[in-house]
C-alpha cells in the first residue's frame, strides 16, 4: 500500500484527505494525531443494500464499525449526497455537504455560448 510506503514523505503540517472510508481508517493508524478530512461520495444507505456493486453490501456491519471509528475522529466529514449528509448528521456526525457539479454560467468551453446558471440540485 503506497500510503504506508511513502508516509515518511508526507509533511507533518498537511491535512490528509481520503475518499474511501477504509483509507480513512488506515490514515488513523499510519498518521495518528494528524489532521484528516474524510470525503464520502456515495449514498451509503443505497450502497449497502441489494442490487449494488459495492463490496460493502457484503459486510455492512464492518462498514458501520468503520464509520463509528473514523468519522468522529476526522477534522471534517464532507458528503456529496444530500441524503448521506442527513443520514450522517442523524448519527451525530458533523457532516458538511458539498456540491459536485459546476455552474455552466461560470465555466463553459465556448466563450460565445451563454448558459443560464443552475439552481442547487438536491
Amino acid at each position: 500500500m503506497g500510503l504506508g510506503r511513502y508516509r515518511a514523505a508526507v509533511p507533518e503540517d498537511v491535512t490528509i484527505q481520503t475518499h474511501r472510508l477504509e483509507l480513512g481508517a488506515a490514515v488513523r493508524i499510519l498518521f495518528p494525531g494528524r489532521s484528516h478530512v474524510q470525503l464520502i461520495h456515495s449514498d451509503m444507505r443505497r450502497a449497502l443494500g441489494e442490487g449494488t456493486d459495492s463490496l460493502w453490501r457484503l459486510a455492512p456491519a464492518a462498514y458501520r464499525i468503520l464509520e463509528r471509528t473514523v468519522l468522529p475522529r476526522s477534522e471534517r466529514v464532507i458528503a456529496f449526497s444530500a441524503a448521506e449528509t442527513d443520514r450522517l448528521r442523524a448519527l451525530g456526525v458533523r457532516a458538511e455537504r458539498m456540491m459536485t457539479w459546476f455552474d455552466p454560467a461560470l465555466f463553459h468551453p465556448d466563450p460565445d455560448v451563454v448558459v443560464a446558471p443552475c439552481d442547487e440540485l438536491s
